[in-house]
């Protein structure tokens, strides 16, 4: 069994995907969410109790984890990590590139787009839903190794 992390922009069906996996392969849980649509990103203490607590639990399939989505937002948000969670962050970082498959949710962009508009969001993510997406593609493309799944198209992937 292994560490699943689905990540993703909003609207592009990690949590469907999540659910959907959960369903076909009972021997794994949804690890607890780090953020929501609605609520945002955790940051500070309590990211870092958050990591401690939750951050690579083998057997878990993760709804976005914070240290591929925290930097996504924090760049189109221009918001500064505070200097001694970094640490935090690239820890956990190298413990997912060296242990867990990643698995990037990437539909069209008119399909994350639609959804988006479609449904309740944190504040602005529907005005910024373009440069989330534009992160999201250079992160995952320069930084992560990870698999691409577009709900439109793609079979469930196998775990």
């Amino acid at each position: 069994m292994s560490t699943i992390i689905i990540e993703g922009p909003d609207g592009a069906g990690k949590t469907r995907l999540v659910e959907a996996l959960l369903d076909r392969y009972p021997e794994y849980r949804a690890a607890p969410r780090a953020c929501t649509s609605i609520d945002g990103p955790l940051s500070g203490r309590d990211l870092v109790y958050w990591i401690n607590r939750f951050g690579m639990l083998d057997g878990n399939i993760y709804d976005r984890h914070p240290a591929i989505s925290g930097p996504v937002y924090d760049a189109v948000l221009s918001r500064r990590v505070e200097l001694w969670v970094q640490p935090w962050i690239q820890g956990i970082f190298h413990e997912i590139h060296e242990s867990a498959r990643v698995i990037y949710c990437r539909p069209p962009r008119r399909a994350i787009v639609e959804a988006v508009n479609g449904a309740p969001q944190m504040d602005g993510v529907n005005r910024m839903i373009h440069r989330l997406v534009d992160t999201y593609d250079a992160i995952m493309a320069n930084m992560i190794q990870h698999e691409r799944y577009d709900w439109t198209r793609d079979d469930l992937p196998s775990l």
